[in-house]
Parts: C-alpha cells; sequence; structure tokens
C-alpha cells in the first residue's frame, strides 16, 4: 500500500475518531506485508511514523493555514489530505510538484475526484506563499499566538504562561523530544545493555536523572530488537523510571501500584527489588489488565499479582497492609511529548473533573499505607490543578500524613525539590513532564 494512503488511514483513525496514535500505528505497522516490501520495511515504516507525528506535533498551525486558503467546510477526508499535504510542505522538505501530485491522487483514490482540482490549487497556493514568505501572520493576542504556533489548546497556554511566565512557556511548548528511550529489566543489567549498544555502533546517551535508562536516536526500532523480544530491554522514559526509584523499593517489601497499565512501572519496581517481596498491581478496566499481565509476561516479572479493581473505592483488605503505594493517577497527559495527539481532546473540564478523582484514589489508597511506610503520587502532566493542589488538599485532610523529601541521582534536580514535591520539565530536564509527591505515613 502507497504510504499516504496508509498515513492517512491512520491520521483519519486518530483525529476523526480519537484512537490513540502509538495505538493506531503499532497495529497498522504490524500489517505491513514485509515480502512485498523487501528490505525497505523499515524505511516504510520510518516514512509513515514520520508523516503522522508531523501533522500531529503541528496541526494548531497545519489548520490554522489550510483556514485561510480554503474558506468554508472541508469534508473530513479532503481536511486530513490537506493537513498532510502542507505538513510535507512546511516541515518534511518535499517538493511543492510532488506533495500536490501526491495529494491530488489521494483525493481521487479516497472518491473525491471532484475535488482534486480543489485540492491541487490550496496546496499550490500554499507553497507559493511559503517561497515568497507570505503565510498569514499570526494574531497578536499573546495565548492565541501560542496556541496556534504550538498546536496546544489556549487553556493550557493560559494556565503555563500564569505558571511559569512567557519566555518558559514558550520553551516548554516548543520541546520535541528526538530520541526513543529505554532501560533494562533484571537480571539484565545497565552494563550489559551498554557493552551491546557499543557492540552493535548504536550512538547513546545515559540518563541525567536516571542512569538506567538510555537515549537513543529516534527511527531505531526497538520492537524488533532481539533484546527486546528478549524481555531484556523495555522503553520507558527518564521521568516514569523516576517516579519508580523515588518510590524507594527494597528487596522483601510489600508494594502496591495503584494504577498499574500499562504496567512499565510496576516492572521496573519488580526490577528494583530483584524480584524478592511482593507486588499488587490494580487496574480497572479488564482490557488495561490484560495489558499488564501481557509487558510482565514478555519481561519474565515473577513476583507481581495483578488484579482488577477500582483504585477509587477502599478495599478493605488492603488497610495498613502496604511499605509503599504507588499512585500514578490517571491524568490529562499533556507532560508526554511523545504523545502528541493527547492535546486533540482534552479539555479544561477534562482536568477539573480528573482532579477530582485523584483526590479519590489518592484518599481511598492511603489507608492501605503501613505506619511509617511510603505513598508516592505522580502524575504525567503539568497542571497545578492535577498536581500541587491535590496534594494540598489531601494533605489539610489527612494529618497521618507529611511530605518527604527524596533526592535523585541529579544534583541540579535535588535543588528544585519543594516539601516532598518536583515537577520534571522538558525544556529543563529533557524528559517527559511529570509530577511527583512523596509523602510518609507517621501515624495510623
Amino acid at each position: 500500500m502507497n504510504s499516504n494512503i496508509l498515513a492517512l488511514n491512520i491520521l483519519t483513525k486518530i483525529v476523526d475518531e480519537g484512537a490513540y496514535a502509538n495505538l493506531v500505528l503499532k497495529d497498522a505497522l504490524n500489517e505491513l506485508d514485509r515480502n512485498a516490501l523487501g528490505n525497505d520495511v523499515q524505511q516504510y515504516k520510518r516514512e509513515i511514523t514520520a508523516t503522522v507525528y508531523t501533522i500531529l506535533e503541528n496541526i494548531g498551525y497545519i489548520d490554522y493555514i489550510i483556514a485561510h486558503y480554503a474558506r468554508g467546510r472541508l469534508h473530513k477526508k479532503i481536511k486530513n489530505i490537506l493537513r498532510l499535504g502542507v505538513a510535507k510542505l512546511m516541515y518534511m522538505n518535499t517538493p511543492a510538484y510532488a506533495v500536490c501530485n501526491d495529494c491530488v491522487n489521494l483525493a481521487v483514490t479516497f472518491g473525491k475526484q471532484q475535488l482534486k482540482g480543489f485540492v491541487n490549487g490550496v496546496l499550490r497556493s500554499i507553497a507559493r506563499d511559503i517561497d515568497d514568505e507570505s503565510l498569514p501572520v499570526l494574531p497578536n493576542d499573546e495565548v492565541t499566538r501560542l496556541s496556534i504556533q504550538y498546536s496546544y489548546p489556549e487553556w493550557v497556554v493560559r494556565e503555563y504562561i500564569s505558571t511559569y511566565g512567557i519566555e518558559s512557556t514558550k520553551q516548554l511548548l516548543s520541546t520535541k523530544l528526538d530520541y526513543t528511550s529505554l532501560r533494562p529489566q533484571y537480571p539484565f543489567t545497565s552494563n550489559e545493555i551498554e557493552d551491546y549498544l557499543r557492540a552493535n555502533n548504536l550512538k547513546y546517551e545515559r540518563g541525567r536523572i536516571v542512569s538506567d535508562i538510555f537515549k537513543l536516536e529516534k527511527g531505531i526500532s526497538i520492537a524488533d530488537n532481539e533484546l527486546f523480544k528478549q524481555g531484556k530491554i523495555t522503553i520507558q522514559s527518564e521521568s516514569a523510571a523516576l517516579v519508580c526509584k523515588v518510590c524507594d523499593v527494597k528487596p522483601n517489601m510489600s508494594v502496591l501500584d495503584a494504577c498499574a497499565a500499562p504496567g512499565g512501572k510496576t516492572a521496573y519496581l519488580a526490577d528494583l527489588m530483584k524480584y524478592q517481596g511482593e507486588i499488587t498491581a490494580l487496574e480497572l478496566h479488564e482490557h488495561r489488565v490484560e495489558l499488564i499481565k501481557h509487558t510482565l509476561k514478555r519481561l519474565n516479572v515473577p513476583n507481581v499479582s495483578v488484579m482488577q479493581a477500582d483504585s477509587s473505592k477502599d478495599i478493605s483488605e488492603f488497610r495498613n497492609k502496604f511499605d509503599v503505594v504507588l499512585v500514578d493517577a490517571p491524568c490529562s497527559g499533556l507532560g508526554v511529548l511523545s504523545k502528541p495527539d493527547i492535546k486533540l481532546h482534552k479539555s479544561e473540564e477534562e482536568a477539573i473533573s480528573l482532579s477530582k478523582l485523584q483526590y479519590s484514589i489518592l484518599s481511598a489508597c492511603a489507608s492501605y499505607v503501613k505506619a511509617g511506610g511510603t505513598l508516592v503520587y505522580s502524575t504525567c502532566t503539568l497542571s497545578k490543578r492535577e498536581n500541587e493542589q491535590v496534594i494540598q488538599r489531601f494533605l489539610e485532610s489527612h494529618a497521618e500524613f507529611s511530605p518527604c523529601d527524596f533526592e535523585t541521582e541529579n544534583a541540579e534536580l535535588n535543588r528544585r525539590i519543594n516539601n516532598g514535591m518536583l515537577t520534571i520539565l522538558p525544556h529543563i530536564d529533557n524528559t517527559d513532564g511529570f509530577f511527583i509527591a512523596k509523602l510518609k505515613r507517621t501515624v495510623l
């Protein structure tokens, strides 16, 4: 199948049907006929992935440009064809004649032959104005301009400006993470993975926050790697790994991962415990329970019990049972830069609703912590309403808990830890945005 056709089908499922980009891409690329593509299969996959993610990362600005050249209501398929065309013109260094020809063919392929002249005309006009440096200017209003320029919802831009200021917000919104991060899974070690990378001439950087993390050039297929297939390595960001390190688990502890899907943090907790002790992983939805089981099976993790349960509801048999409880709460996910589609469907109302759910989960899980035990709360978002405000509300109503300071491997990062709380910022820390709070239970 033509790569543009497949990219357009994937884009349609993400933008118009609300599917997750990483899952749709994974399913679509797995179905490619390797025999038909021969040795070019990896290049083909990279081309499709790059096209889809380029559109998603810049969709706000792309739509702004399209709106100036294509007035009125557009058919969804035609709009997505134009999105693909503008992305290739503006961000992928594709010659204008090739873009116009490809997009006209797409219009015909998808039954819109009567609009092929329209598609061609719009893209030629945009290509001309790109060459003349005369594209439409952005609005003067700062929030609106940044929202369009960096393809973020206005409510997010407004909150970031209020929290971090204009200049830091610009840096934050413009940050792109151009690598894939992975780590070893016990008993495979960091030294062994480093030896493997060197032996195979794969360029990498060790994590500055968590040294178990290795950052490789984007585009390398990890899923096809022999170590991945053997369960010796897995993909995980430094931020996600840091959450597990902050838990400070030890062998023979009893640990609860209260919102565990898809299982990456559960597996790293087990790794840090050297598979000694007990971990219980909870998840509300059956299909996500299966995701956890699949992750743990692939990584050969033995010491985890997986349960389907609602973490916001009290589970009486868990009271005072665990040395460490991790609440990696459901959140708006806006700190995860590797998933640009998250921005498409998030609303301020959803963030407010999530903060209520987060507090409910944290409150339910509080009683599961032993006296002297640890409760760690984390999200992969940068919204104070889902982070600091949730912790503040929790501490006001749970006098048995107090903030617990911690240290990381990074001295610079340690200076930002305040009252047991830390925010990881992509433009400063070169990893996904996360919030981590560590609390200690002082009395029963």
